[in-house]
């Protein structure tokens, strides 16, 4: 109906109306907005703006109409309010925005959702070499996931570690204790860093079927050198749906072995508490010398290259709540052994054993070079020998 200025207007009874009353119809200027392309690793979101304030109603709905999701929020007259869906799967969307108050109801443009497909790989070939005994470092590549799932082994070779690998910033090193495997140690699966997390799901073959476990300490049975399979698939997946991985991969393990032990002295003046491995690096050739004489009061600094001893450390510190230190030097239910004695006791005479736990020995180890630094103090170890310049010999063993 238009109203004119010349009009006479009357109320229900014929009477003519002499004041008159304005009013203005404005528009409620209903609308929404939305990115119509994003992937599933996308948060769908849409901005809806009116002229005024009021309740509404933002809808997902699928490319049948349907409604996936609903979210009720309050307009703001002028400014975007926006409504967040989180991440969907692959797929056409719509997003409808109804004013509660008028019913006014508007709707986007077709949102297509892109699936994107994430990948896991192991790096270069995927094959790498590890000792018995040692730690196994087992790196794990993740694009547009965060997810996946490692198999360690198989069913020929009698042994399967089944592990849930979270990533946190495009690669995640899985930590594998070839010298627990097997047993029900509650480390032998962990990662290097602090931003991965990774979870051993199950162990699976005859090896750990057939495990003794009275007592369950790892050192009463070992994995066997062998190439072990590997494979990594997309996501945290049961072990039946891992026979089509995305990586294919393996673990060859050999025999450990003690290299050398070599013997450095150092200035009593020094201090090996709480140091890293590349501290003791920076100190070689400098402050660290090669002898095989050390002067009575300074460091005695034995040098062991060893293999296969770093499970058994990180085993014995962990079950019996030992230093990692007075782990190498007296071992965990006979997991290694390392004494110094006297080189020339003379005839008819039996070596006199070096007291080291009395020196307050401390154990840098350098686990990924197979390196270990004992340092010894002289000044308050008791050896049993009297004279002020020793030469000692070394021995490392593990069972």
């Amino acid at each position: 109906m238009n109203f004119e200025g010349d009009d006479i207007y009357t109320d229900a009874d014929s009477n003519t109306i002499s004041s008159r009353e304005f009013f203005n119809v404005t528009s409620l200027g209903l609308s929404v907005t939305t990115d119509t392309s994003i992937t599933d690793d996308d948060n769908l979101t849409a901005d809806a703006t009116a002229n005024r304030d009021g309740p509404a109603v933002a809808r997902l709905l699928d490319d049948d109409g349907d409604v996936e999701q609903a979210i009720a929020k309050d307009l703001r007259g002028g400014k975007d309010v926006e409504f967040d869906f989180g991440t969907v799967d692959g797929g056409n969307y719509s997003v409808e925005v109804t004013d509660n108050d008028t019913g006014t109801t508007v709707e986007t443009d077709t949102i297509e959702v892109t699936e994107v497909t994430g990948d896991v790989s192991f790096p270069g070939s995927g094959f790498m070499t590890e000792d018995i005994g040692d730690v196994a470092r087992i790196p794990v590549e993740f694009s547009n996931t965060d997810e996946a799932t490692l198999v360690i082994g198989s069913d020929e070779q009698n042994y399967i570690a089944h592990v849930h690998v979270e990533d946190g910033d495009g690669e995640a090193t899985v930590l594998f204790n070839t010298y627990a495997a097997g047993s029900e140690y509650d480390n032998i699966i962990d990662v290097a860093d602090d931003d991965d997390s990774a979870t051993l799901e199950g162990q699976h073959g005859d090896f750990y079927e057939d495990y003794p476990d009275d007592p369950p300490v790892p050192y009463q049975d070992h994995l066997e050198t062998a190439d072990y399979d590997m494979n990594v698939s997309v996501g945290h997946v049961a072990l039946s749906e891992t026979t089509d991985a995305d990586a294919v991969g393996g673990l060859s393990l050999e025999e450990r072995s003690t290299e050398s032990i070599d013997i450095r002295t150092a200035p009593r003046g020094d201090d090996y508490s709480g140091l890293e491995a590349a501290d003791v690096h920076a100190r070689l050739g400098s402050n660290l010398t090669q002898s095989d004489e050390v002067a009575s009061g300074d460091y005695a600094v034995h040098v062991i290259e060893a293999s296969g001893i770093e499970g058994a450390l990180e085993v014995g510190a962990h079950k019996s709540d030992i230093s990692t230190t007075k782990g190498f030097l007296y071992g965990t239910n006979g997991q290694t052994s390392f004494t110094v004695k006297e080189a020339n006791p003379g005839p008819n005479a039996e070596p006199d054993l070096v007291n080291l736990y009395s020196g307050s020995p401390q154990l840098v180890a350098d686990e990924e070079n197979d390196t270990y630094y004992l340092a010894v103090s002289t000044e308050t170890s008791s050896t049993g020998i009297a004279t002020t310049t020793t030469s000692v010999r070394s021995r490392t063993t593990t069972n």
